[in-house]
Order: C-alpha cells, then structure tokens, then sequence
C-alpha cells in the first residue's frame, strides 16, 4: 500500500493536469490498487477491534493504523470531492476548470508520513529492523514526560517573547511565537531582530535564559535520558524483539476464523524445545549492545574466568590434601615400621648381650681349660722326669748288680 500512495502522490497531479485522457486514466490506477489493498487492511482492523474491543486503542499501533487508513480514505474522498466540483464547473461555465486538489492534497500530505511510520510495525517482525524499532518506540515513551515539562518552559519563553516584540514581526501572534521559539531552540535567530522589541535589555535577558537552560541544559539532559533509556532498553533487545514477533503473529491469528485455526496445513502439531542460547561467541562479540550489558558481559566473562581458576584450585586443593592424607598415613606405616625395627632391635640387641655373656665366660672357661692344660704339662713332664731319673736309677741298679 506504501508503493502505491506514494506512486499516486507523485503522478496523480501532472496526470491529472495532461491533456491526455490515457495519461488522466493512468492516473487513477495507483489511487484504485491502493483502495483496494485499503480494504485489506481496514477488514483486517475490523476483524481485530471485533476481537478486542476492550483492548484494541490501549495499543498505540493500533491507533496508528486507524489514523493511516482514516487519512487516506479521507484524502481520496476529498479528492473525488473535489474532483467533481471541478468537473461541474467546467460544465457550467464556471472559473478556468483548473482542478483545485488542495485540500485532498493537505489530507494525503499528513496520510503519507503515518502510513509509513505505519511499516515500521510489521519492520518489528526482522531481528535487525525489530529491536530497532522497540529502542524508538522505549524512548518516546521514556522522554514523554521530559518532553512536556520542556513544552511547558518553552511556552512560557514563547508568551514572554510574544508580549516584548510588536506586531509586524515574526512573533506577531503566539502561534509564530511558539513556532519561532522552537527554531530558536535549534540555532536558528538573529540578535539584529532584538531591535523591534519593546525593550531590547529585556529581550537579551530572556534570549539568554531560554539558550542557557533549553538548549544548553534541557537539551543534554534530554541526550542523557536518552542514552540511559537506550541502555536499559537494550540490555534485552532480544527480549523485545521476540515479543513484537509474537504480537504480530498473535494479531495476525486472532482475526482467523475456527476452521482456520484448527487448519492442520496451517497450524501443524509441533513440539516446542527450549535450549541455551549463550555461548563464549556472545560474550566476547564486538558489537555495541549498550553498557549496562557490555559491562555485564565483561563481568560474566571474568566471573566464568574466576570459576574456572577457582575450580582449577579446587581441583589442586583436593590433591594436595590427598596427597596429604597418603603421606600422613606412609608416615604412620613408616613410624610403625620403625617402631617394630626397633623393638626388633633391642631383642637382638638383647640377644647380642646374651651372647656376649656367654662369650665371656666361654672365654674364661676356654682360659682356664688352656692354664690347667699347662699346668697338666707341667706335670706330664715331671713326671716324664721322673720316670727318666727312676729309669736311670734302674740302670745303675742293675749295672751294680
């Protein structure tokens, strides 16, 4: 519907002005593809309200699609209006026949700008486009109250403005106050203008006071509240990607009739799984996802570094104090090894002693046998002695015999 209002916003006017009949009939086809697709969608609109009467303008896009499609309905039946008048008064004679398309021309200018903020609903159904669109809609409605708080201090410069300068000049009545005061608010002024006021000191301080606290103040403060919304905001993009996803399917079923729904060809029987997403790619991604999360990330990353090294000395802890264990009981075994050895010991030890002793008095024994062998010796020679001198005297017995 976007291509063809726009194709007819764009030709309608030289078609219409050519002289050409073709050329004014061709004119036409965008305005009749773009009622028809119209019809699509305002059913679609209807089925919905029908649905959800209680809930149905609580939902901004849904507010936003009544005005698209009131606008062009509005613009062509202002058109054909208009048209007709023309068309009559060519036939009666009255004015030059020119067409006159203005006020159809007013209407299709604000229908143009709605329907086609009106795509970014369906753009929410994208990944990219979709979390896109969600950060948008979070920060208008974040800044809503800081924008009228901004709209209440610019009116009261505006009004202040209005009653300084004197008629004839660009704030010459409140609207182009207000209007002048907003371009001012964006750098557009000129100093020499300060002239044609009632009192030109005056004017200066008010000049000075509105730049310092809007522009200056109001202006950053709204940057900052920004930047905080968008950071909170997209710290679960995914989230709300997802969940634009599911209100346009959830719209798009609601408006299905029972037979429709209960469609095996369209909705199958499936089985849903859930299963973890986040992955060591996701936490060391490069992609700017706002700060809170980054800084979230970061600490993910380094709380999983930390659990890694903790368990690692865990792990080194659990094996000291095995190793610990072990040697303590070697030590034991070692220690009741020594104190058999040496229980041992002293038994042998004993025995040695013993044995010593016995020794020792072997040794004597042996002493005194080897003394009573000398002295029995001695004796078998004094008696070898003697039994030589009883032979001798035998001898001389029997020589003197």
């Amino acid at each position: 519907m976007v291509f063809f209002l726009s194709t007819d916003a764009l030709l309608f006017k030289s078609a219409i002005a050519s002289n050409r009949f073709i050329i004014q009939l061709l004119g036409h086809i965008p305005m009749i593809m773009t009622l028809c697709i119209w019809y699509f969608f305002a059913r679609h609109e209807f089925r919905q309200y029908l649905s959800n009467k209680g809930t149905y303008f609580a939902d901004f896009w849904n507010v936003l699609d009544c005005l698209s499609l009131s606008s062009i309905l509005l613009s062509f039946a202002l058109r054909l209006l208009e048209g007709s008048y023309t068309l009559g008064a060519r036939f009666e004679g009255v004015g030059n026949g020119a067409p006159n398309f203005t006020l159809s021309t007013v209407a299709m200018s604000f229908a143009l700008p709605i329907t086609y903020l009106n795509t970014l609903y369906f753009m929410q159904g994208f990944k990219e486009s979709g979390q896109l669109v969600r950060m948008i809609i979070g920060i208008i409605r974040g800044i809503t109250t800081f924008l009228m708080i901004m709209t209440v201090c610019m009116l009261g410069f505006s009004f202040s403005f209005y009653m300084l300068f004197e008629q004839g000049t660009d704030h010459m009545n409140p609207v182009m106050a207000v209007f002048n005061s907003y371009t001012m608010m964006l750098g557009t002024f000129e100093v020499d203008d300060f002239s044609s006021s009632s009192s030109v000191s005056s004017t200066s301080v008010l000049f000075i006071s509105f730049t310092v606290f809007i522009n200056i103040i109001m202006l950053n403060l709204l940057i900052a509240i920004m930047g905080d919304i968008f950071d909170r905001i997209q710290e679960n993009a995914r989230g709300e990607f997802i969940f634009a996803r599911a209100n346009i399917v959830m719209e798009f079923e609601g408006v299905l009739s029972k037979s429709q729904r209960e469609n095996p060809n369209l909705f199958p029987t499936w089985l849903q799984v859930l299963v973890p997403t986040l992955k060591d790619d996701d936490i060391n991604n490069d992609d700017w996802v706002g700060r809170i999360k980054s800084l979230k990330r970061n600490i993910a990353h380094v709380k999983t570094e930390l659990s890694t090294k903790l368990d690692d000395m865990e792990k080194y802890r659990e094996r000291y104090e095995k190793v610990q264990v072990a040697n303590s009981r070697n030590t034991e075994a070692s220690l009741e090894r020594l104190k058999g050895d040496n229980d041992r010991l002293g038994k042998l030890i004993e025995q040695l002693i013993a044995t010593a002793d016995k020794t020792k008095e072997v040794k004597q024994a042996r002493h005194s046998f080897i003394q009573g062998q000398g002295k029995l010796e001695e004796q078998i020679e004094h008696i070898k002695v003697d039994d030589e001198v009883v032979e001798e005297v035998e001898l001389e017995e029997v020589k003197v015999r």
